[in-house]
């Protein structure tokens, strides 16, 4: 199953426009995570950091970056790979504002509540994108 996990994550970071810059070192829990979607606007991964462990412990918060269209900042996120079933994430099925910075995302192991790690989530508006060419 790992195994099948790690070729849907390699083939999405492979397919992805952009190419998006993906940290090495990915754990059980950060493989499930692939990027983030808005229910109401398409993002575009631009980098995507998984925590640093140490013997399960997170030393680092994993840090993932997206453009989107210009919008009110305002979205309803889905982090990508995250099975619901196994894992809580917080916060979720609600409105999140993103106008006025990075949001830090929780994800924990149902399973094993002391499991968890932490992504910030920063949105990139494409009209504050200094790459952008008109």
């Amino acid at each position: 199953m790992r195994s099948i996990v790690l070729l849907v994550f390699v083939f999405f970071i492979w397919s992805c426009e952009g190419n998006p810059i993906v940290s090495e070192k990915p754990n059980s829990i950060n493989l499930l995570v692939s990027g983030i979607e808005f229910t109401e606007v398409e993002t575009e991964l631009v980098s995507l950091v998984h925590p640093e462990l140490l013997d399960g412990i997170q030393l680092s918060e994993g840090q993932m970056e997206v453009l989107v269209q210009a919008g009110d900042g305002y979205y309803t996120p889905s982090l990508v790979g995250v099975d619901n079933g196994q894992f809580a994430v917080q916060p979720s099925s609600r409105k999140v504002n993103f106008s006025k910075g990075p949001v830090v995302f929780t994800i924990t192991n149902l399973n094993a509540p002391y499991q968890e790690v932490t992504y910030e989530v920063k949105v990139i508006f494409k009209s504050d994108n200094i790459d952008n060419d008109g």
